[in-house]
């Protein structure tokens, strides 16, 4: 193992700092500390306020798009209630009208849409109509006879306003 001379050290060390003392009367050394006194790393008032401005916008962007998520889901819910309703008495019609030879026939019929759990809401509501009419279509040169039937629910939708669905049956004598 070599040993090193302590004064051989020293002189490194002078040498060191000599090289050191002549750099800081150069020019290159003065613009350095200049620049270090006024150029600080770090974020100014104004570029953290318009971070937090960009924040606050994506985060309402976010929220405003999820609630119109929600808002049509529960719409599209709505549209589904009121399509399976219609279509569940088009087919009590045709299982009447096959059994009885006439039609179950109704004015206007309330129905509900949704319950909700909360007991201060109160339940959304619809009005199911239903028309009959004959018609006559040339087939191959014959005519035939049909009826059409058209099932209608009508219903208010919150924001929305009326909504309407209609299913038509056309059933063939």
């Amino acid at each position: 193992m070599k040993r090193q001379d302590p004064q051989t050290d020293v002189n490194r060390r002078e040498m060191r700092q000599a090289r050191v003392n002549s750099d800081k009367q150069t020019a290159c050394y003065l613009t350095r500390e200049r620049e270090m006194l006024f150029n600080e790393s770090g974020m100014t008032i104004v570029e953290i306020l318009i971070s937090f401005v960009i924040i606050v916008i994506a985060v309402v962007g976010i929220y405003l798009g999820l609630l119109y998520a929600e808002s049509q889901i529960n719409r599209n819910y709505h549209d589904r209630v009121a399509a399976l309703a219609a279509s569940g008495e088009c087919d009590w019609q045709y299982y009447y009208k096959t059994t009885y030879r006439d039609y179950d026939y109704f004015g206007a019929r309330e129905i509900t849409i949704r319950e909700y759990p909360d007991q201060n809401r109160p339940p959304l509501r619809g009005t199911m109509t239903m028309e009959i009419s004959e018609n006559t279509e040339l087939i191959e040169g014959r005519r035939v006879r049909y009826e059409t039937l058209v099932i209608q629910v009508t219903w208010e939708e919150p924001l929305a306003g009326q909504r309407v669905m209609v299913i038509q049956e056309d059933f063939f004598q």
